[in-house]
């Protein structure tokens, strides 16, 4: 038989288990970036860059351009990054 304060403790630290699971399986399902910042993977772009996004011909004010200097692993890169605003949830960009 287990004595009582060992077995309150166990019961709470299998809550706290579950309970800190089910709370990062939640951040990793809504807002994935966290677990990378947190465990340091998680790449800082910078703040957008001033310019004209046209899309299909016609002036888009919701996008952002992101200048890009180097790469992931350090390498010089001479690039631009686009984001959309009406894609920046679903992570994807419509196929043409």
């Amino acid at each position: 038989m287990i004595p009582v304060m060992t077995r309150k403790i166990l019961i709470v630290s299998v809550y706290l288990l579950f309970s800190f699971a089910l709370i990062g399986l939640i951040v990793y399902e809504t807002k994935p970036i966290l677990i990378k910042w947190c465990l340091g993977t998680a790449r800082y772009i910078g703040s957008p860059i001033d310019a004209t996004l046209y899309t299909n011909g016609r002036l888009n004010k919701n996008g952002y351009v992101y200048r890009i200097n180097h790469y992931w692993n350090g390498a010089p890169a001479n690039g631009f990054l686009l984001a959309l605003k009406e894609y920046d949830t679903q992570g994807i960009l419509p196929k043409a």
